[in-house]
This record gives C-alpha cells, sequence and structure tokens, in this order.
C-alpha cells in the first residue's frame, strides 16, 4: 500500500514546476510539506492535488511577495 509520499524531485516532476519554484514555495509556506528532519521535506501527493485545485489560475513568480 503505498502512501503518496513524495520527495522534493518527484513533487517538482508531478507539479511540472521547476525544483527552485517548488523550493520557494516551501520557504514561504505557500505549499504544504513535511519535514524530514532539518533540511529534509515530503509531500503527501493528495494533498500537493487539493492545494493545486484550490490555486488554480493563481500565478507565481520568484522574488515577488
Amino acid at each position: 500500500m503505498s502512501l503518496g509520499v513524495l520527495t522534493r524531485q518527484e513533487a517538482s516532476k508531478e507539479l511540472k514546476i521547476p525544483l527552485k519554484t517548488l523550493d520557494y514555495l516551501v520557504r514561504t509556506d505557500q505549499i504544504p510539506f513535511s519535514r524530514t528532519g532539518r533540511r529534509g521535506v515530503r509531500f503527501l501527493e493528495s494533498r500537493l492535488l487539493e492545494w493545486l485545485q484550490e490555486r488554480e489560475g493563481v500565478e507565481y513568480r520568484l522574488g515577488e511577495s
């Protein structure tokens, strides 16, 4: 039974966004994630898909607030 837990690389690929953008979203708490230790992060696939549906039509630009 798979829990649907994704790494940064897998989440980036699933969402079709650059890894740098995913890191920005994590750093600014704009995306649901869980910490695994001091630096590691993991993503629940189901939560990412819910988040993506909620954010439909919203644009993200690095370095802008």
